[in-house]
């Protein structure tokens, strides 16, 4: 072996000896360590995708409230079966116009899209809001879960709902994660009528592979908390505070085995016409990804994107980084005609428009309105103190408050009803 490879090697060792220290040392200085409680260092084991492919909706229930019973005891916690960080079902009066089947996201619950399920059910369509595996429990439960188990749990759902629908329309949305995992299952062959995708997880922000690389010392029991991107009290029974790696890493490998089927000659005439929602300014979803591989390639002339800018008004709007500020312009001057895009964010839709402190909205705020029990802000707050997304602003000015709710709420609501109803006729009309 010569000198200049033995150089090599010792330089290489070297190098991973550093970056070993380095991810050893995040793990013991990460931020949250007083708060490395027993929610992340343990979670009920959830079943296994083949046991999941074998349940009815009934049976999911039965093991989840094993599920519950377990985590209660454990946590020393109440969780009522009507708490919407379980799976829930909600029947209209009568026969169902239709079932709507809602799928949250990543570290989220059924909760997130709460609001949707009761204007649905209001209307008289079937309701049906899953948990997925490893969420509502323990944040722990997302370093044991598969993605497997996911697709295995958005399948009896899908069940369930075409056998509440009982012959009528189904309509499928989905919110991040749920919403990647609705168009894999469509893209699978599912029957649905319609699909509504809220900050729809076609990429990931960041790397996935390197969020495996960053947990590699937590296999040292003393280095434990390196598997974790961030740790928090868990004080909200509806969505994760403390973020493991795992979660980036299963939401990275949702997303890249999207990536490949949309790249499918045909796959998107194949899917089911698409209402689409997305803020420009987003921490979790990379909307560059969106629009590659979803939105430039819907040409059907019947697909629709809301999609939300900044906003120009704000006091810190000159601070924004220009490449988020000029985006939505951008965005619906290079996106496919056929493709019909809305501002949801201004004119008609904005109803009375942007609060006046309100930068961006979140990947986190669209799917709830500003009144909302949990995640809703005091509007003298919006007018004030600045809101918005984390990340948004050019230099080192800190980040504003990440807004958890969306002033244009209503008009969001409006279409996602209206593409209930286009749903309804269109399934009356084949049905004449």
């Amino acid at each position: 072996m010569t000198g200049a490879v033995l150089i090599g090697l010792g330089l290489l060792t070297l190098l991973l000896a550093v970056l070993l220290a380095l991810l050893a040392m995040r793990g013991i200085f990460l931020p949250g360590r007083r708060s490395f409680a027993l929610p992340q260092r343990w979670a009920p084991p959830e079943p296994a995708a083949a046991v999941i492919d074998a349940l009815d909706w009934d049976g999911w229930l039965a093991i989840e409230a094993r599920i519950f019973r377990i985590s209660d005891q454990r946590l020393h916690r109440r969780t009522p079966a009507g708490q919407w960080n379980r799976s829930q079902r909600l029947l209209p009066q009568g026969r169902a116009a239709g079932a709507v089947l809602l799928l949250h996201g990543l570290t989220d619950s059924p909760r997130l899209l709460l609001h949707f399920g009761e204007a649905a059910h209001a209307a008289g369509w079937a309701v049906v809001a899953p948990r997925l595996p490893g969420h509502g429990t323990s944040p722990a439960a997302l370093l044991a879960v598969r993605p497997e188990q996911w697709r295995a749990c958005v399948a009896l759902a899908l069940r369930e709902a075409r056998r509440l629908a009982d012959g009528g329309p189904l309509v499928v949305i989905g919110y991040s994660n749920g919403a990647a995992l609705a168009l894999l299952a469509a893209l699978d062959g599912a029957p649905m009528d319609r699909l509504i995708l809220l900050s729809p997880m076609v990429g990931m922000r960041g790397s996935a592979r390197a969020a495996g690389l960053a947990a590699l010392p937590a296999r040292l029991p003393f280095l434990r908390k390196s598997a974790w991107l961030h740790i928090a009290a868990e004080n909200n029974p509806y969505k994760y505070q403390s973020f493991p790696l795992k979660a980036a890493q299963l939401g990275g490998e949702v997303s890249a085995q999207l990536q490949e089927r949309l790249g499918a000659p045909g796959a998107t005439e194949r899917l089911p016409l698409m209402l689409i929602a997305q803020s420009v300014a987003d921490a979790t979803v990379d909307v560059a990804a969106l629009e590659d591989h979803l939105l430039s390639r819907l040409n059907r002339g019947a697909d629709r994107l809301l999609l939300y800018g900044t906003n120009p008004a704000a006091p810190l709007a000159a601070e924004v980084r220009p490449s988020i500020a000029g985006l939505a312009d951008a965005m619906a001057a290079r996106l496919p005609p056929a493709l019909a895009v809305t501002r949801a964010d201004a004119g008609p839709a904005a109803g009375e428009g942007w609060p006046a402190a309100v930068l961006t909205l979140s990947h986190v705020a669209l799917p709830l309105p500003v009144d909302d029990a949990v995640y809703g802000i005091a509007a003298p707050l919006l007018a004030r103190v600045p809101h918005g997304e984390t990340g948004i602003f050019t230099g080192d000015r800190p980040d504003p408050v990440r807004i958890t709710c969306n002033p244009f709420f209503p008009f969001l609501l409006q279409a996602a009803m209206t593409v209930l109803a286009e749903a309804k006729s269109a399934h009356v009309r084949g049905n004449a």
